[in-house]
């Protein structure tokens, strides 16, 4: 990877920035300490070439720019949650999709009974 790209990590400390604004709790927030996330937060500005947040010593609020860095970073994140849980489920067996065919006259009884029968069973 380049060093000049920002990581998925360092757009989930900037994001936590953006709902904790404080350097200290969102550091605690994400489990790291706090010059851990001020540093990444400044490798990240560095790597995109934009001043990301105001520090202050009241807390942090992130510049236009951050905000918007954020919020293109957010769906980033969510879609990097859903292939974990994606690869989660598939390595316990619960992942994928089921199709089911039926004749049309008992279709709408076997099925109906097959599915109650299923949904206690699959998480989803």
């Amino acid at each position: 990877m380049d060093p000049s790209e920002p990581t998925l990590k360092q757009l989930q400390y900037l994001a936590a920035l953006d709902e904790v604004p404080h350097f200290r709790r969102a550091a605690e927030r994400l489990g790291v300490s706090q010059p851990t996330l001020s540093a990444q937060i400044q490798v990240l500005e560095e790597a995109l070439g934009l001043h990301l947040v105001e520090r202050s010593r009241s807390g942090v609020t992130l510049t236009p720019l951050g905000r918007e860095v954020v919020a293109k970073a957010r769906p980033v994140l969510a879609g990097a949650r859903e292939i974990l849980d994606f690869a989660r489920e598939g390595r316990t067996g619960l992942a994928g999709t089921i199709r089911l065919g039926s004749l049309s006259t008992l279709g709408p009884i076997s099925c109906r009974m097959w599915w109650r029968a299923c949904t206690g069973n699959i998480p989803h």
